[in-house]
């Protein structure tokens, strides 16, 4: 018969301490904040950074709300030390930012490159525009990721500002083919049903990679920037259709197009707009292939894809341009350039899981907003769910936080050590103590990818304030759980994922093991 049991440990913290786990959480959100992001140009395109509170209004589905706070650019802020911006406080004098934004940390991009719909020679140029920015322009609180979606997701190096590092991992890009089968100005080279089934093909590649590439990202606080190098997509299977055969007669070129399924264009970039909004991330995307000499109604449809995806997300959308660096200078600019408001929406039951629209204006004369478009109103709690429900499933891609996990024999058991170093961990203020709230879950899976336990043998929850010995001690030692499993014989795979519920990072760990 199995038996699972375990105890909680935590180096360098006093026995009273430990007898505290089983308490209830001490940080309790009662309320949904939501932080609405926007920029402010003049009548010239020139930015604007010193609005106050009393200048804007935000509007969520028509109706305004109360801003708390308005948080300026970090371009109008002072660079604090390390890796983290001291933000100079709120535009409205006398009060003090929460704790979650006392702070601004540095900027991420995580870049993506859609490299089964581009062709060599775009992806080459793509290439070297990757290396000349991190050669040139790379600022040092300036992370980037590069990641690529072929068949699959492939994440070349996570977040990093290790120049060396980008640069070996773009050395390592190639090219996935020689040329795109989804080109629309070839496309009415092919017959209709060999193209309907790539863009099909290609739909579900992009949708699941780039969803699953988002959970990642919003493991990381702050608002992040994900540039997508690409193509573009025909939005919907009659234009796919209508493009791809030359078909003279009008009547057969109905009958034809309804023998075939929608690609499912538009349904997903749907998902990618909402999603993207819901974790605060916003798209740059650029066309890579350039000027076009003679665009036709196929070539501006595609390019409308990266459109959408840009204009929905409070990002910027680079076309017709031969500068594939330009979209990464954009990105870097405008993150330093981003207004926070924050607000709690009144927002009825019957708003759940619904997207709301989102307009923020000014009163300055000639000032120009350009917000988020909205959000969906998703359950905090929901969110973190889901995220951590894609952690287990694709732990390499959650690293956000570096757990510490290891399993040995342990007499006639396995004892599981697993935590992580206090370095990681964030503290909010609370009167003279430190607040801590972390969640520690792991789940082992057998060879066939069946979860071993029906429950989580490992789920221990560490939420409490600290005095300032403790806190030291903490930030200095690694926060460390024991557990014992019992499996039969065989080979398995444990998932260890630790949660920051105050920072909301998240990082995942897996190790293989056998029992003999």
């Amino acid at each position: 018969m199995r038996r699972v049991c375990g105890i909680f440990a935590l180096a360098a913290i006093s026995a009273a301490l430990l007898g505290a786990q089983s308490q209830e959480p001490v940080f309790r959100v009662t309320t949904q904040r939501v932080i609405i992001e926007f920029i402010a140009v003049d009548k010239h395109g020139n930015a604007v950074t010193d609005l106050g509170r009393e200048e804007i209004s935000v509007f969520i589905d028509k109706k305004r709300q109360l801003v708390d706070r308005l948080f300026p650019p970090l371009a109008a802020v002072p660079v604090g030390d390390g890796d983290s911006q001291a933000v100079a406080g709120p535009t409205d004098s006398g009060s003090q930012p929460p704790a979650a934004l006392q702070t601004r940390g540095p900027i991420r991009t995580a870049i993506l490159l859609d490299s089964r719909n581009m062709a060599s020679q775009n992806f080459q140029r793509t290439r070297r525009a990757l290396r000349r920015f991190i050669n040139e322009s790379l600022q040092d609180d300036h992370f980037l990721m590069i990641a690529e979606i072929n068949r699959s997701l492939k994440i070349l190096t996570p977040f990093t500002r290790d120049r060396q590092v980008l640069l070996k991992a773009v050395k390592g890009l190639k090219p996935a083919v020689l040329f795109n089968l989804l080109d629309s100005v070839r496309a009415n080279l092919r017959p209709a049903r060999d193209y309907t089934d790539e863009l099909v093909q290609q739909m579900g590649y992009l949708h699941s990679g780039l969803r699953v590439l988002m959970h990642s990202i919003s493991a990381y606080p702050g608002r992040k920037h994900l540039v997508f190098f690409s193509e573009g997509y025909l939005l919907n299977s009659l234009q796919s259709l209508e493009f791809a055969n030359q078909i003279a007669s009008a009547t057969g070129s109905i009958r034809y197009s309804l023998q075939f399924q929608d690609a499912g264009v538009i349904p997903a970039l749907k998902d990618f707009i909402g999603l993207a909004n819901s974790y605060g991330v916003s798209f740059y995307t650029t066309d890579v292939r350039g000027v076009i000499a003679r665009p036709g109604l196929t070539a501006r449809v595609a390019q409308d894809f990266l459109i959408a995806m840009a204009t929905g997300t409070n990002g910027a959308a680079f076309y017709s341009n031969n500068n594939m660096g330009r979209v990464l200078e954009a990105s870097t600019r405008e993150q330093r350039l981003v207004y926070q408001a924050s607000l709690n929406p009144d927002l009825a039951e019957s708003r759940k899981n619904r997207f709301m629209p989102v307009t923020v204006t000014t009163t300055r004369p000639g000032v120009r907003i350009r917000a988020q478009a909205g959000f969906y109103n998703l359950d905090a709690s929901q969110l973190a769910s889901v995220r951590m429900g894609q952690a287990f499933k694709t732990p390499q891609f959650f690293k956000a936080l570096q757990p510490l996990c290891e399993v040995k024999p342990q007499g006639d058991k396995l004892e599981v050590t697993f935590g992580i170093d206090g370095s990681q961990i964030s503290f909010a203020p609370s009167k003279a103590l430190k607040r801590v709230d972390m969640l520690f879950a792991g789940q082992v899976f057998k060879k066939n990818g069946d979860p071993a336990f029906e429950k989580f043998p490992i789920l221990r929850p560490f939420a409490m304030e600290l005095s300032g010995e403790q806190y030291e001690s903490l930030s200095s030692q690694p926060l460390l759980g024991h557990q014992e499993l019992d499996l039969p014989s065989g080979g398995y795979r444990l998932v260890f994922v630790v949660q920051d519920r105050l920072a909301g990072t998240l990082g995942a760990s897996q190790v293989e093991f056998k029992v003999e």
